[in-house]
């Protein structure tokens, strides 16, 4: 009963910038650019969002050659995770996406990828305000 298929496991690379051990511009290897990293902050989605105006692109691993780009496994555990990527989860549980295997502490949130003189001090504000309109 149920699923007996292996599914594909992607192991975290020593330098993600997810691990909170990583100091992205002087651990990440090939011409680090800051202005790339904040970048990929468009494929971190969450809750129904991710559900009803999906991302398109994930982040890929940096040690993945143009053109052979492979997701990053720290990436795809926060959005298993505290992430709570439901459409990631999806494609996870069906097989489209590799199963992540991370190694240590890991960031809870991208700002806390980036190096700390570009990190924000708080999260991003989000609105929760309901755009119903209230009837009598």
């Amino acid at each position: 009963m149920g699923d007996t298929g292996e599914r594909e496991v992607i192991r975290q690379c020593a330098t993600c910038p997810w691990k909170v051990a990583t100091v992205p511009d002087r651990d990440i290897p090939n011409g680090y650019k800051v202005e790339m990293h904040e970048a990929l902050r468009g494929t971190i989605q969450s809750g129904l969002d991710s559900l009803f105006r999906p991302c398109k692109t994930a982040m890929a691993c940096h040690y993945a050659k143009r053109g052979e780009e492979f997701v990053c496994a720290g990436w795809l555990h926060n959005q298993l995770g505290v992430g709570n990527n439901i459409a990631v989860r999806l494609a996870v549980a069906t097989g489209q996406l590799p199963v992540p295997e991370v190694d240590g502490d890991q960031h809870d949130r991208f700002e806390d990828t980036l190096p700390k003189k570009r990190r924000t001090s708080k999260p991003p504000k989000t609105s929760t305000t309901s755009k119903r309109k209230k009837t009598s």
